[in-house]
């Protein structure tokens, strides 16, 4: 029971967490858009562009814990995520 009570905790955190990165992610959607394209961004612009894509690989990340927590399969945990697409791109290098 405790560990059920935990996943629902580290779920609630997970949705709170991804409403937040949509957000800042609509807040700038221009920079998320040239970001994504891999249009050049003035320094201002990929420090922002740099934070929504750490939230969103941060959720990535707390999304696959807590999939492997519930005892499902690689398979299940990349057709789970809602952070992992194909037409995402990160490039912040």
């Amino acid at each position: 029971q405790s560990k059920r009570i935990a996943l629902s905790d580290m779920f609630i955190n997970t949705v709170a967490n991804q409403i937040e990165a949509d957000n800042a992610i609509a807040d700038n959607a221009d920079i998320w858009s040239k970001g994504n394209a891999g249009e050049e961004l003035t320094p201002a612009e990929f420090a922002i562009f740099s934070g929504q894509v750490r939230n969103i690989t941060d959720i990535a990340y707390y999304e696959i814990q807590v999939s492997l927590q519930m005892g499902l399969d690689e398979a299940a945990i990349f057709g789970k995520c809602s952070c992992i697409s194909p037409t995402t791109r990160f490039s912040v290098a």
